[in-house]
């Protein structure tokens, strides 16, 4: 006798499973199920965002300078490098921020 793909029993059709980390292939949704790991990964992007914007912006300058047979043009590039790395990890932290906060209950 064939068996009733419509019953409650088969795993494809149990509401219980519905959007757990398990069915939805992937890492859980919520801030307070992620991993020590999870979080390092994060944080640690912040290292190297600064330096590699900084890095950036003067190689900017530094080949605008020789472009344009200048002098000043890689501090103008370390200075918006500076300020694009700042901007990138205020972004970082704030997105941080309201992923951490909406997994909080309002206990207050």
């Amino acid at each position: 006798m064939p068996k009733n793909l419509n019953s409650p029993n088969d795993a494809g059709n149990d509401s219980r499973n519905e959007g757990s980390p398990e069915t939805t292939g992937g890492l859980a949704k919520d801030p307070m199920r992620r991993t020590a790991m999870q979080q390092v990964a994060e944080y640690s992007q912040i290292g190297f965002v600064l330096p590699t914007a900084i890095l950036v912006g003067w190689l900017a300058g530094v080949g605008l300078d020789h472009w344009m047979g200048t002098k000043w043009l890689y501090l103008a590039g370390v200075i918006l490098g500076s300020i694009a790395g700042f901007i990138e990890l205020v972004r970082t932290m704030l997105k941080s921020d309201t992923s951490g906060k909406s997994g909080k209950g309002g206990g207050e």
